[in-house]
């Protein structure tokens, strides 16, 4: 019922059409089936294989023109017959080929077959978002080769058990089999506020499903009676979005019932959610399709009309569709990171970033924690909101009885007379009341007899010879 002589890199998409013909008499005509496929636009192809079949019986075998070097922008019509004996069966449409973009197939069955008349059977197909960059299609799914350990560097090179893929590699896991590496800790590999090699933290669904992290990559399981639809878990049956199928919108003037775009009853601005009647297409207790109710813990419920937003309260932000604290560890800052639970410490959020409280005896290292006698080595980016700005020539020296660096100066066009201190965090402003004046190129050190950073010399509107 499906080809199955697929091409390398192709893929197969399957659309099954029931109710084909009535029941009728013996010497009533056969049935003609005139199938219509829709091309778009902005598709780019190389083949495109056609087959319908019925009860298992092959109605049409056919290509499209090969090797087509732009896109595409054409109906192709296909006639084919149906018998007696096959009227009320289920019709197989299956297309296959090579795609720069994926093809989703829809199926427009509204007219009533009828023995002795030609059926008119549209098939439209339109382009899927393809991979972010960076990332491959391997078998349907849009992932990144450089950490994904099922398809490592390439699609379908999978890292033995006991390896990971580390920059499109695979290599020993220092971590063991089942368990994979975050900053320094490790954590299970179905974690799904650590997922896979990148870490990330799996978006939740607004409603109707849950999150989890299965073979390195965040998945979306969704309750019974919903299907996926990118990021969301959605009734096909009901979704003016996703009618039918991922991506099918009804217009403004429809809603989706039982898989079908029909007119709204309700009028333009309104849906139907029964009891309650018609209700209007933003009210957060009846939102969208579903008419479900928005979630707003710590916050004030939004719906626009198809799906749920959030309005957090003052010390809460959104992280998967629910409002947390600023503070959380487990949601830190816009990106609703998890931060490292470090071994000498707890971890802290103060709202925008993550850092660390280290026990006695103990330095903060980034994000780690070391001995007070221990050497913080290695490099790591920290993306810091509040920062000295870009300079040259500055003056730094390290106060080992804070644990911070100082900074003072620099030139950036013009001379600067700023300090600022890092404490391995996060930088600090400090505003003393007396200080140098603005230089660039000026020596510092510390004194650790006296406890003080001495800073000497310079340029600014000459060289100085100050201390």
């Amino acid at each position: 019922m499906s080809h199955t002589g697929a091409r390398p890199g192709g893929a197969l998409w399957t659309l099954a059409v029931a109710a084909l013909a009535a029941a009728a008499c013996s010497d009533a005509p056969k049935t003609a089936v005139r199938l219509i496929v829709n091309l778009p636009a902005e598709t780019q192809a190389d083949q495109l294989h056609i087959e319908a079949t019925v009860a298992g019986q092959p109605l049409l075998t056919a290509d499209l023109p090969e090797k087509i070097a732009g896109p595409i922008a054409s109906t192709t019509d296909f006639v084919v017959w149906v018998s007696d004996s096959l009227a009320g069966q289920e019709m197989v449409f299956s297309i296959d080929g090579l795609y720069q973009s994926a093809l989703v197939a829809h199926a427009d069955a509204s007219i009533t077959p009828k023995l002795g008349k030609t059926l008119r059977l549209t098939v439209d197909l339109y382009a899927a978002s393809p991979c972010p960059t960076g990332q491959l299609n391997c078998d349907g799914t849009c992932t990144d080769p450089t950490t994904d350990r099922l398809h490592c560097g390439r699609c379908d090179v999978a890292c033995d058990a006991g390896q990971i893929c580390r920059s499109s590699s695979c290599e020993h896991n220092p971590c063991g089999d089942g368990q994979h590496e975050c900053s320094g800790t490790c954590y299970p590999d179905d974690d799904a506020l650590h997922c896979g090699q990148s870490c990330t933290a799996c978006p939740v669904p607004a409603v109707h499903g849950t999150a989890s992290c299965v073979d390195g990559r965040c998945q979306i399981d969704c309750d019974a009676g919903f299907v996926e639809c990118p990021g969301a878990c959605v009734d096909l049956n009901t979704d003016p979005d996703n009618c039918g199928t991922c991506g099918w919108e009804c217009t403004s003037a429809q809603v989706c019932r039982s898989s079908n775009c029909v007119a709204n009853p309700c009028g333009t601005g309104y849906h139907d959610c029964p009891p309650a009647g018609c209700v209007t297409n933003n009210d957060p207790n009846h939102c969208g399709a579903s008419c479900a109710p928005c979630p707003a813990d710590n916050g004030t419920a939004t719906c626009d009309g198809v799906s749920c937003g959030l309005e957090c309260d003052s010390g809460y932000h959104e992280c998967g569709g629910l409002c947390v604290s600023n503070a959380s560890v487990l949601s830190c800052g816009q990106s609703c990171t998890a931060c490292a639970d470090p071994t000498h410490g707890s971890p802290t959020c103060d709202g925008t970033r993550c850092g660390v409280t280290c026990d006695g005896g103990y330095k903060p290292c980034g994000l780690d924690c070391l001995p007070n006698s221990g050497i913080c080595a290695g490099w790591r980016q920290l993306a810091l909101a509040t920062r000295p700005s870009a300079r040259s020539f500055a003056a730094m020296a390290y106060d080992s009885q804070r644990h911070v660096v100082v900074l003072y100066g620099g030139w950036n066009g013009a001379d600067l007379d700023d300090t600022w201190e890092f404490n391995g965090t996060a930088w600090t402003q400090r505003t003393p009341a007396n200080r140098p004046t603005a230089r660039d190129s000026a020596a510092a050190a510390y004194d650790p007899v006296r406890q003080r950073v001495v800073l000497f010399g310079g340029y600014g509107s000459a060289a100085e010879g100050d201390t």
